[in-house]
């Protein structure tokens, strides 16, 4: 661990841990030239890079991205007796064979096999401080077939071959971040395990299958253009809790409401790419997220201002990054585990993505329930598929209007971040979800309290016997009446009767009652066991189960009878539905966040307790955080971001304002153990 005081140096234990955390900064692709690393070929931009020795003294880390160029002065530059390297070696790629001619002595078979060489020589030397990233984003440059699959199943299998199969029909435009996995079964004899493999990924759909695959630590960029970081942050810590490996996050500079890479003029005006505003909170959120890596993309060319006189000095965006480094890594490295009593269970093959309203590639149907799955994170993450406004989606006024606005500071329109939507939105509930898929097993279902399952999984005989085992030990189960592939009285607690009514009123059994107008739900005949928690009713006529409860040893499985918990075709998740959601998460939460809607996370520590507030609006946030039962009471409050002591409104209680485009990283020492809440405000 690094002592405060020292805050440039950088330790990592040779074995990693589930609580490690590796701040990674980059070296720029191409040789060594004059001190500084530089593209093989100029950049379109003409941008110089500062040496990654000046990046890493005024930036603390602890890891190195050394990007497709693993020569001998390289990785020892990287010092692998202290920071980690992740190395980007893409066998197959056209990138790689552009990097290899900078060798011309060397026949492109003699470089690879000269570099893998080196590779698992400092693997066996330094451990898990050396990986060996063996493809970048490859699911981003799949090529897609013209016709439909004709199931999902079929989609996956197609996908599975991209990477292991290398068949040119797949891939017209060789030039892609990919590996070559052939090659490394059978001229490398690559063992997943013993040679630290590493796989980037882009899409939330793939999250999951790189760690099927053998891969033990698998990270996913993310930037404006790609969708939320919160839902894909979720993917990953959920496929890496249901493997038992390491994650992490890449953060890229590039798009925005200025398309292209995040780098600045000499006046220190910044050009294009995403704003050090949302670069901060995306790094503030994925740290307390629990990311094992996270990486700064561009590092040399986005943190770095060459000035009029030919020096260098750190740009905003560098100076983030600076005061970031010495948060996570000098002042406050045990940041606590997060804070996820929840997981969300979709089927292995679903090929979902966010925001694009696409399951694989566009190649299958969007159906109903990849609907349900939409609904569901637009419920969690109000504002989540809104669009960060990029050059590519202007017309040509707007697009010229928001160049001389970069150009110009202090013209109107110069300021991007609200534009800057979409990325990190509000949570509902704070970020406590995981994204497990229908194969995770019971032992790691059971660190979960709710399981939320979505979209269109079927329930198979033997997934209702693990759930019914998952509901026994204590765990709650919520599906939908679509989810069953066939009917078990007794596990669902219930037998459909065929019938299907409309009814307009729904009422809890906690005391809610929803007006949803004309709404259908299927009817069901109930088992002992079984009761309906929310009844629908029209007039004085016979009530019907909207939503059963099946209690199961100490837990219970809750069906929803509206199909796919809508309100009907082309319309959102019944309100009814949210309420059930709304009942069964918050008695897991500690805390209550009470004021307008704010995106924030909370993680725990023996008798420390840490909420994140990220305020993502362009106005300032004023709320209270405070407990959710008499036990747990602060004993007082810090700003660990700014150092600030922070007074208590109550022992239960604290007010609290967060700027716009800000955050506050508050941490709570309790008088006791934390507890959950008991599901009810004070």
């Amino acid at each position: 661990m690094i002592r405060p005081g020292n805050e440039t140096a950088a330790y990592l234990p040779v074995k990693m841990n589930r609580e490690a955390f590796v701040f990674s900064v980059e070296f720029d692709q191409g040789e060594a030239l004059g001190g500084q690393d530089a593209f093989p070929s100029p950049t379109a931009t003409g941008i110089e890079y500062t040496s990654i020795e000046q990046t890493r003294a005024a930036i603390p880390c602890n890891g190195v991205r050394i990007w497709t160029n693993p020569d001998e002065r390289r990785m020892a530059r990287a010092d692998t007796a202290r920071h980690l390297a992740m190395v980007d070696f893409w066998l197959l790629s056209d990138q790689q064979k552009n990097v290899a001619k900078l060798y011309p002595d060397e026949p492109y078979q003699e470089y690879l096999d000269r570099r893998v060489a080196l590779l698992r020589r400092y693997m066996a030397r330094d451990g898990e401080r050396v990986w060996w990233c063996i493809c970048g984003e490859q699911d981003g440059g799949v090529v897609w077939p013209a016709r439909l699959f004709n199931s999902k199943r079929e989609a996956y299998e197609y996908y599975r071959q991209c990477y292991f199969e290398n068949d040119p029909a797949r891939y017209p435009n060789t030039n892609r971040k990919m590996a070559d996995f052939i090659m490394m079964r059978d001229r490398y004899r690559v063992d997943f395990a013993r040679d630290n493999i590493a796989i980037q990924v882009s899409r939330c759909f793939s999250t999951h299958y790189p760690y099927e695959w053998g891969a033990r630590l698998v990270w996913c960029e993310r930037t404006g253009t790609l969708g939320s970081g919160q839902i894909a942050a979720a993917f990953m810590r959920g496929a890496a809790r249901q493997y038992g490996a390491y994650w992490g996050m890449d953060i890229s500079g590039w798009g925005g409401c200025m398309d292209g890479a995040c780098f600045y003029d000499r006046d220190g005006r910044q050009i294009s790419g995403i704003s050090d505003s949302l670069v901060l909170r995306e790094i503030i959120a994925y740290f307390y997220a629990g990311a094992n890596y996270l990486h700064l993309e561009s590092t040399a060319s986005s943190c770095w201002i060459k000035t009029p006189s030919g020096g260098w000095e750190l740009s905003e965006f560098g100076r983030k990054a600076q005061m970031f480094g010495k948060h996570a890594l000098a002042r406050h490295p045990d940041r606590g585990s997060p804070l996820t009593p929840c997981a969300i269970m979709l089927e292995h093959d679903h090929g979902w993505d966010p925001r694009d309203h696409r399951i694989w590639g566009g190649c299958l149907e969007y159906g109903p329930g990849d609907l349900m799955i939409d609904d569901l994170f637009n419920f969690l993450f109000p504002g989540q598929e809104d669009n960060c406004c990029f050059a590519g989606n202007l017309d040509d006024a707007e697009h010229i209007r928001r160049r001389v606005a970069a150009e110009n500071a202090a013209a109107p329109g110069a300021d991007w971040r609200p534009l800057e939507k979409g990325v990190l939105a509000a949570s509902r509930f704070g970020d406590c979800f995981d994204v497990v898929l229908e194969n995770c097993p019971l032992e790691v279902l059971l660190q979960y309290r709710v399981l939320i399952i979505t979209g269109a999984l079927q329930l198979t005989a033997d997934l209702q016997k693990k759930l019914a085992r998952y509901a026994a030990a204590g765990g709650e189960v919520v599906l939908n009446i679509r989810h069953y592939a066939q009917i078990s009285a007794d596990f669902a607690g219930f037998q459909a009767t065929g019938k299907i009514a409309s009814y307009p009123k729904f009422h809890t059994a906690w005391g809610n009652v929803w007006d949803e107008g004309p709404m259908v739900v299927e009817v069901a005949e109930l088992r002992a066991g079984a009761a309906a928690c929310i009844e629908a009713r029209r007039g004085h006529q016979p009530t019907v189960p909207a939503v059963v409860r099946h209690a199961m040893g100490k837990g219970a499985v809750y069906t929803t009878m509206a199909h796919y918990a809508r309100k009907g075709i082309g319309k959102p998740m019944a309100a009814h539905c949210q309420d059930l959601l709304a009942h069964l998460i918050r008695p897991h939460l500690p805390v209550a966040v009470d004021g307008l809607p704010i995106q924030y996370l909370v993680t725990v520590r023996p008798q420390r307790l840490t909420v994140i507030l990220i305020n993502n609006q362009a106005e300032s946030w004023t709320g209270r955080i405070k407990s959710r039962n008499d036990v747990l009471r602060f004993t007082s409050a810090m700003d660990i971001w700014t150092g600030a002591n922070l007074p208590l409104t109550s022992p239960l209680s604290l007010d609290v304002v967060c700027g716009a485009f800000d955050f506050r990283v508050i941490e709570f020492v309790t008088s006791g153990p934390i507890q959950a809440g008991d599901g009810h405000d004070n």
